[in-house]
């Protein structure tokens, strides 16, 4: 046991504590990515003898959200459940509410309204993730969902524009140079 002195973060009576720092190690179902988060926990005893415990909410909050995009897109895959685009979007939005920097869920509700066919939201989405992301693999694999919204618009220009940041940001992109090359020759 710790001894803490009288005024700890402004609680004025903690007599006795412990601080506990447990890490947990986890598989993510749908990408098998393995998953590790630490978390502090302090378990406070005031004079009167009662306990509290206390814990950074923040990294609980984070792991929940990313199990929201985790459900989004077993939703969007139909892994585990039948095909549903509607709840797999709630739960990306779902993880933004809880952590609003968690840009892959930008990059995700992009897909997923692609999949549904609203065009404007896929590219809201999409550059939302663009704004935030450093990934050039990932930032490519949105620029090819920008294009291909574009493309389905009937806007050739702005979808040959995004087609052609994709192969910049990865110029071995299948999906990104035969879409260019359609533009460009069809």
């Amino acid at each position: 046991m710790v001894r803490f002195p009288r005024s700890f973060k402004n609680y004025n009576s903690v007599a006795y504590g412990i601080s506990v720092q447990v890490s947990e190690t986890n598989r993510d179902l749908y990408t098998s990515e393995i998953l590790s988060s630490e978390i502090q926990y302090l378990l406070l005893q005031n004079v009167h003898g009662e306990y509290r415990i206390y814990f950074d909410q923040r990294r609980v909050l984070s792991s929940i959200a990313q199990n929201h995009i985790i459900l989004g897109a077993m939703y969007i895959d139909g892994l585990g459940k039948d095909k549903d685009l509607t709840k797999g979007i709630e739960h990306f939005h779902k993880a933004l509410e809880i952590d609003p920097t968690l840009i892959e869920a930008h990059y995700s509700l992009g897909a997923a309204y692609l999949a549904k066919r609203e065009w404007e939201q896929a590219i809201v989405e999409e550059e939302a993730y663009l704004t935030n992301s450093q990934d050039d693999e990932g930032r490519g694999e949105a620029y090819n969902i920008i294009g291909l919204a574009y493309q389905e618009m009937g806007d050739r220009a702005k979808a040959r524009e995004a087609f052609e940041k994709a192969v910049q940001l990865n110029p071995e992109s299948p999906f990104a140079l035969n879409h260019l090359n359609e533009l460009i020759n069809g």
